[in-house]
């Protein structure tokens, strides 16, 4: 077999083109074009086109005889490195102004995983590519440049010593290997492991293989001018699909990922053919410039774009934000291609220097997060006031009174509020998901006066769950109805065995989980394609009244009563930038939304449906009250966000728990919680 490519490269613009086609598609996509709901798949062309280019080169050298390893990375150190270190330092650096001090050291954080090329980790272990956390994380785009240069690490490595002991022959069985292994891993964890699937290079592997099977199979590439046509067109359609048709709540890459790999190797193998739709479409100069500063259009379109959201609070943009922020990326791109990447890859040094020059890189770059994080962002940039509303930590910081292990059969301590479980005058546990704990600091204040003590256990789920009854597709969590089952059936024998615990209180985000709910009957993956903010009820409000009737009456309520505990009014949207930027000198436009308030009629669509249902199972069951919290704290027009002065959420839908014990207490009466604990 004789591959012939030659190591210094015919430049092909085409290529440059399908860069312009892969960089566009992102930019567009995270600058809020709806309509490019796969948008994000242009990482995936620029994987096929590394894994060509890359392997092109190697194999070249090696057909001559000359390749050597400390060329290899210097050149890949000259052209990567100083474009994406000086955006690195820019973008953190310019965290002082903007961001509060948690965000700063989360912040800090991701830069030291992107400057030693772990980025993909950090973020895979942090949150999803489509979280609204990532959102407004100015790196998270610096995972796939991880998964690039690990590639280049271990790749040329592999195909040395594949080829030095089994020639051009091992070496094209290797790349087939590593395309099946890895598209069949990615097909089997995307489901159930969807941030590993899509953040790591086992799982992403194969998208580069394909690159590189296209230089390693000559035979592959299209006979005459009508194949090269067919597949030039094939190739459009394949991205186009991609482009408009997969969305962010598919599991991914997987088997979709098919369409832009595909795609993309359609059009790298007929465009060089002269007249072909690709040939002349990706050849076009304007195409063809936006390819050749794709790389650095690519480093510096996220910082922009997550900034600038942070700076509008994150609210949506509009149309003539999103042409603003697209042209800002290609603008800065020019800029960074022409005045670094140019210089530094054509730079002249001996071999020595650069991997000097790339060391001492990389330790400024860890110096300065480092120095970041050491000093927690440097909380006094703002006020105290303007951090008890914007740091996660401090609004979710709160001691429990105690901690027991309940379950016979677990070793997790739980938390215990208000009295001491062991001397109280009445047990009571907490059942539900994440509301439990923002409930906490009310229950404790209550509990207290009254010697009441108050389990909160399990945690996670709502008390209904389980998959006899019914079924949630959670797509961040592919496990959820399993481990929620097993929390349920634990929960019911501990709690039937247990005659001391005579007040079940349960609470849950239930006008979410309504949302993503369907029957016990039915076998699905992930059946949610929009965000959950936009997803229609549906029939989950009858699949939630039936499963907890059912887990109901599973349980012994013989001197036990329930209370079902409902959502406070839910904002779906994040508050408290808006409140902090009032309160701080950081650089924040101010709100153009209200938010001291919510619309009533909004919060009551939104959250009828779960309200309707624990009313209604309520009057089924002797034993069980509900708490409408939406009753009590909206009007006829408006929901407040205040309370005695205090912005009341952490986020989209949790209470804060560092609200002064004034609030918590007011609010726990103002919703009715007080008269119930007094009328047991």
């Amino acid at each position: 077999m004789q591959p012939g490519p030659s190591p210094h490269l015919r430049y092909r613009p085409e290529i440059d083109g399908l860069r312009a086609v892969a960089v566009l598609s992102v930019i567009l996509f995270h600058a809020d074009v709806a309509q490019l709901s796969g948008g994000f798949i242009g990482v995936d062309i620029f994987y096929v086109i590394s894994g060509y280019l890359i392997t092109k080169i190697i194999v070249g050298a090696l057909h001559e005889g000359r390749f050597s390893f400390a060329d290899f990375y210097s050149r890949r150190i000259k052209r990567l490195l100083p474009a994406a270190f000086f955006m690195l330092m820019a973008t953190v650096l310019f965290g002082a102004i903007i961001l509060a001090p948690d965000k700063w050291v989360e912040l800090a954080k991701s830069a030291i995983y992107a400057s030693v090329f772990l980025a993909n980790f950090w973020f895979a272990a942090n949150s999803g590519y489509f979280d609204q956390s990532a959102e407004i994380s100015p790196l998270v785009h610096m995972w796939s440049l991880a998964v690039e240069e690990q590639f280049y690490l271990l790749f040329p490595v592999l195909i040395f010593l594949v080829h030095r002991r089994l020639g051009f022959a091992g070496v094209r069985v290797l790349i087939v290997f590593i395309l099946v292994t890895s598209l069949l891993a990615s097909m089997l964890i995307s489901p159930s492991m969807p941030n590993i699937a899509f953040y790591l290079l086992p799982t992403r592997a194969w998208e580069l293989a394909v690159g590189a099977l296209l230089v390693l199979y000559p035979e592959l590439a299209p006979r005459g001018r009508l194949q090269s046509q067919i597949l030039s067109v094939a190739g459009f359609v394949l991205i186009l699909y991609g482009l408009f048709s997969i969305s962010e709540g598919q599991p991914f890459p997987g088997a979709l990922a098919l369409y832009p790999t595909l795609g993309a190797a359609f059009l790298i193998l007929s465009a060089h053919s002269a007249g072909n739709v690709g040939q002349v479409l990706l050849t076009l100069p304007p195409v063809v410039l936006v390819g050749r500063f794709s790389y650095s259009a690519y480093l510096w379109h996220w910082p922009i774009v997550s900034y600038y959201r942070v700076y509008v609070s994150e609210r949506a943009f509009s149309w003539q934000e999103t042409v603003a922020l697209i042209a800002a990326s290609l603008v800065a791109g020019y800029f960074s291609w022409r005045f670094i990447e140019e210089r530094s890859r054509h730079a002249k040094a001996p071999l020595s220097k650069i991997f000097l020059y790339a060391t001492c890189a990389v330790v400024g770059m860890l110096a300065v997060p480092g120095i970041i994080y050491a000093f927690k962002g440097f909380p006094d940039r703002i006020s105290v006031e303007a951090r008890s509303i914007a740091d996660s930590d401090l609004m979710w910081g709160w001691d429990c009174a105690e901690s027991i292990r309940p379950f016979a059969d677990s070793s997790e301590p739980y938390c215990v509020v208000g009295a001491e479980w062991a001397g109280a005058s009445t047990r009571a546990i907490i059942w539900g998901d994440s509301h439990s704990l923002h409930w906490a600091p009310a229950f404790h204040a209550l509990g207290a006066e009254r010697n009441i003590a108050f389990l909160i256990a399990p945690l996670e789920c709502p008390p209904y769950l389980n998959s006899d009854f019914v079924k949630e597709d959670y797509p961040k969590f592919p496990r959820f109805t399993e481990n929620c089952t097993i929390n349920h059936r634990k929960t019911v024998n501990w709690l039937n065995a247990q005659p001391d615990v005579s007040l079940i209180i349960m609470t849950a985000a239930w006008s979410g989980h309504v949302r993503m709910l369907y029957a016990a009957t039915e076998s699905l993956g992930s059946t949610n394609d929009q965000p959950l903010i936009d997803r229609p009820v549906g029939q989950g409000g009858d699949l939630s009244a039936s499963a907890l009737r059912q887990t109901l009456a599973l349980l012994d309520l013989h001197d036990k009563r329930v209370l079902l505990l409902g959502d406070v009014p839910r904002p779906n949207r994040n508050l408290n930038e808006c409140a902090f930027n009032e309160l701080s000198s950081l650089l924040r436009a101010r709100c153009t939304l209200p938010y001291e308030y919510l619309d009533a009629q909004r919060v009551r669509e939104w959250q009828g449906s779960s309200n309707q249902v624990l009313e209604r199972v309520a009057l089924e069951f002797a034993q069980v009250e509900a708490i409408i919290p939406t009753s009590t704290l909206c009007d006829d027009a408006k929901c407040p966000t205040y309370l005695n002065g205090e912005l009341l959420y952490k986020d989209t839908n949790h209470l804060r728990r560092n609200l002064h014990a004034d609030t918590q207490r007011e609010l726990a009466i103002k919703i009715g919680l007080a008269d119930f604990l007094d009328s047991l």
